[in-house]
């Protein structure tokens, strides 16, 4: 705990113990009655233990608090004088590692989402559109819905979107286990309006979508694989040019794009065997369209590799059984193949993911996908 320094002689009476990140008073402790002192158990079911160590000769006095709860409190301290046993002085301390029982320590405990914490949880939502029947619906109603007793303060219209406080009552839950369970999987990611730590989050409203894909083609007749191409950390942004009434339309914002090309098939082998060459995706290599108002959602996507995608010409030699080997270009225009394809209409899962797979003619050329709300944190 950090130290705190005043003029004495001096004793410390009593103890008010408060979760920083929200300014809640979560109890007292009253040495009154000894060196020994507790809160008392409080709703819904914490309690916290204090202990007051003797006067050292340097005039310092160590203060120990125990719980089953994992806050790293502020300590609000209230002390006498030694000589007239007046109230002389308040002085604040903040616990900064918390030990647990297993002599494990943690300098930040709110991240163990499987761990109690005291008070309330105060969670702040920030979304661009939408109205007050939506953030009932996207932001109030989950978290009751979860089983917490729930609170809603502090509506703001923004004409468009909204702004609202939502707090979470009587429950030893974690913020993070909340957060985890409940907010993020209704498209909330962390918002950039205000740290997110110790019983408080702020959340904004994600306008887009991450994922992985993967298109794989296959000589005919022969089955070899021709290429394959893999998307990793391909990101969907809303795009309102490209939107309407029923349909949120999302352009390709980011994420790396892998294409390995082999050159063997059949009885004709290729040396080198194959080439891999890695790239970004590019904004115009296509979209993903939702429609709104349906749940689950539908969708469609489709995306192939574009005219500014930095494609490379490679050189190789085949060589065919019975057959003098040849030369060969792979030209960039033999490279340029679609990545992605949902087919027809398919259905998200309740979450709003959107994973499946989907085939050309003829099973060939295929593609898989695994597409998620975007809920990583939102940029400053």
């Amino acid at each position: 705990m950090d130290t705190a320094q005043v003029c004495g002689p001096c004793y410390v009476d009593r103890l008010e113990i408060v979760e920083e990140s929200t300014a809640e008073v979560l109890g007292s402790c009253n040495f009154s009655g000894g060196d020994l002192a507790t809160t008392g158990v409080l709703p819904p079911g914490y309690q916290f233990w204090c202990e007051r160590g003797a006067l050292g000769a340097d005039g310092s006095t160590k203060i120990k608090i125990s719980s089953k709860q994992a806050n790293l409190p502020l300590v609000h301290a209230y002390l006498k004088q030694v000589a007239e046993n007046i109230p002389m002085w308040e002085v604040y301390a903040k616990a900064t590692v918390l030990t647990g029982g297993d002599g494990a320590t943690y300098t930040d405990p709110y991240q163990q989402r499987d761990f109690e914490f005291a008070g309330t949880k105060e969670f702040y939502f920030k979304s661009k559109e939408g109205t007050y029947s939506d953030m009932r619906t996207d932001a109030y109603q989950p978290i009751v819905d979860a089983g917490y007793e729930t609170q809603q303060r502090n509506f703001q219209s923004k004409n468009p979107g909204y702004e609202v406080e939502i707090d979470a009552h009587d429950t030893l839950d974690a913020r993070k286990k909340i957060e985890e369970d409940v907010i993020k999987t209704k498209r909330w990611k962390t918002g950039s309006q205000g740290e997110t730590k110790g019983n408080r989050g702020y959340y904004e409203k994600s306008d887009g979508f991450k994922g992985t894909t993967k298109a794989t083609a296959k000589f005919p007749v022969f089955g070899t694989v021709l290429w394959e191409i893999t998307g990793d950390n391909i990101t969907f942004t809303k795009d309102p040019a490209s939107s309407s009434p029923g349909m949120d339309c999302y352009k390709i914002t980011g994420g790396t794009l892998t294409q390995t090309n082999y050159t063997s098939f059949g009885s004709c082998v290729g040396e080198p065997a194959s080439f891999t060459d890695s790239y970004p995706a590019d904004t115009s290599d296509g979209m993903l369209c939702v429609k709104t108002g349906t749940d689950p959602a539908t969708y469609q996507a489709s995306a192939s590799i574009s005219s500014r995608t930095p494609l490379v010409a490679h050189q190789y030699q085949l060589c065919c059984l019975g057959m003098p080997c040849e030369s060969q270009t792979l030209e960039t225009g033999a490279q340029e193949h679609e990545w992605l394809y949902t087919g027809d209409e398919k259905q998200a899962d309740a979450g709003g993911n959107m994973a499946g797979n989907a085939f050309r003619d003829q099973n060939n050329p295929t593609y898989e996908w695994d597409i998620k709300p975007d809920t990583g944190s939102a940029a400053p």
